[in-house]
This record gives structure tokens, C-alpha cells and sequence, in this order.
């Protein structure tokens, strides 16, 4: 679902970054997503505290942005193992469960 929003944002002509937390990430990945128009990050449930955190500063530095933020998790934010900041973040945003 997450994938196929973000196939329907490109054939929009929007820039738009999609993220899978489980396969290996460039370093700072997250933290350099201020010009795009959504940002896709699927199975957040996965992310490592420091993924968690970087997602953390990510949310509050989008909040001055025109940019959406799309997460996708395996169940609802309170239910996951992640910092307490991070689940107050995702609930507030799109959150789809698969």
C-alpha cells in the first residue's frame, strides 16, 4: 500500500522518498529529507533507537514543511516497542497497519 502511494505521488510529478527501515540504509538518510514533498517510511516497528530518533527530529523538522509524512507499521503506534516520543509523533501522522 505505502509503495503504491508512493508510485501514485511520482506519477504526479511530486518528489517523493521511500524508505524501508528493515533493508540497509545510506547513513543520515533520514535527516536529509527537507526538500522533498512525501516522505515514505515503511515498517518503522523495525527502526533501531537511533532510526527511532532520527525519525523523531525528522517529524518535528517536517512540521515546517509543505511535506507528508507517510508511515506504515504492523500495528498501531501504542502497541509498538519504540521511544515514547516516537509513538506520540506517529500517532499524529497517516499511520497505515498492515
Amino acid at each position: 500500500m505505502l509503495q503504491g502511494s508512493t508510485f501514485s505521488a511520482i506519477d504526479k510529478k511530486l518528489y517523493v522518498v521511500y524508505i524501508d527501515i528493515k533493508q540497509e540504509l545510506p547513513k543520515g538518510i533520514i535527516s536529509d529529507l527537507d526538500s522533498v514533498d512525501w516522505i515514505c517510511i515503511d515498517n518503522v516497528d523495525c527502526s533501531s533507537i537511533t532510526q527511532q530518533q532520527s525519525l523523531f527530529d525528522l517529524y518535528n523538522r517536517n512540521k515546517l514543511t509543505s511535506a507528508k509524512l507517510i508511515i506504515a507499521v504492523s500495528s498501531s503506534p501504542n502497541e509498538l516497542n519504540l521511544l515514547k516520543d516516537v509513538k506520540t509523533r506517529l500517532s499524529l501522522v497517516v499511520t497505515f497497519i498492515l
